[in-house]
Parts: structure tokens; sequence; C-alpha cells
């Protein structure tokens, strides 16, 4: 009788003593390959197999890494890399060499929903102000962020340079809290 007790107790100090599990957060929140920004840690990511290799960034503390799966709606995508901010999955960019937009725009919103900003409005507004166009773009807005589906590179980088040549670009931003209020002077702005 003893043993069973002793047993019961062992088990009840071991259920007790894990943390609770974290629970998600309730919204409209953008997820990627099981990854939900803002909530996913890194260890999680990669336990999952949604990453490849990581690079950590000394200065800003951020690590960065490969997506395991270069397919998106059907497009071979080649390459793209989630950002993780203080271990927390906080951005996603994917630049497209050769993809069908209306193609990733349809799927992207079966997937996500109706978007928060169309290619009429977006370009309306860079219109408006003074803005060069570099193509259409589309926009899904999340709790925790956007999403943008764009045509031509933005500024993505490669062997050291802007790669002007990419076809296309989705990029996930997460509206995470910035450090503090940032301050500008003619030397760093």
């Amino acid at each position: 009788m003893r043993e069973v007790v002793a047993a019961g107790l062992l088990a009840l100090l071991a259920a007790c003593s894990q943390a609770p599990a974290k629970e998600k957060p309730k919204g409209h929140q953008f997820e990627f390959r099981d990854m939900t920004a803002r909530f996913t840690t890194l260890a999680d990511a990669q336990k999952s197999g949604a990453l490849t290799t990581c690079a950590h960034d000394a200065n800003d503390g951020s690590d960065t890494c490969g997506l395991a799966k270069t397919v998106i709606a059907g497009i071979d995508v080649g390459n793209g890399n989630a950002t993780f901010e203080a271990g927390v999955f906080d951005s996603l960019d994917v630049p497209f060499e050769n993809y069908n937009y209306e193609q990733l725009r349809d799927a992207l919103t079966k997937v996500y929903g109706k978007p928060c900003e169309t290619e009429a409005a977006v370009k309306k507004r860079r219109d408006d102000l003074g803005m060069v166009d570099r193509g259409r773009e589309t926009q899904w807005c999340f709790d925790n962020g956007f999403l943008a589906l764009m045509e031509g590179a933005r500024h993505h980088f490669q062997d050291g340079g802007v790669a002007d040549d990419a076809a296309g670009e989705l990029e996930f931003l997460s509206n995470r809290p910035t450090d503090g209020e940032a301050t500008y002077n003619a030397s760093n702005l």
C-alpha cells in the first residue's frame, strides 16, 4: 500500500513540476507551417521540422533560419527565411524568382481570408505619396502583424547586394513592441 501511495505522490509531483503549456493567442493570428507569429519559439519550430539551419546575429540577438519546405502554394520558391526575435517567430521573408502573382494571391486568400489592402488601394496610396510603383501588392492584416505579397523585389539581399531581379516577395512582419522610442539625429537618421 505504501508503494502505491508513494508512486501516486511521485506522479503528482512530476505533473505539478512541469510548466503549464502556453495557451495559443486568440483572434486572427498569422500562422505559417505550424508557426504562429509572436508565439512559436525557435526551439518548437526546430522540433517541428519547419526550419533548416539558423544563423544567430550577435548584434541584435535575432536568429534567421531557412525554411525546410521550399514549395508554397505549389510554387517552388527555392529559399525563404523565418526570423526569431527574443527566441520567438517574428517575421518571414520569401523572395520568388518565378511565379504567377494571381495564383499565389488566390491561394493566400483561400488560407488567410480577404485581404485588408487590395492592389488598387496600395497603388493609390503609393501614387499619392509620389512613390515609384514596382508592381502589385496585396496585404492581409492579423492581430499579430501583416502579410504582404509583392511583385518585384523590395529589399531582398543576395550575395551582399540587393537582388532587383526577384519576380516577387512574400513578407510577414509582426507588430511586436519596439525596445523603446528611437531617438534620431543627423548622425543616425
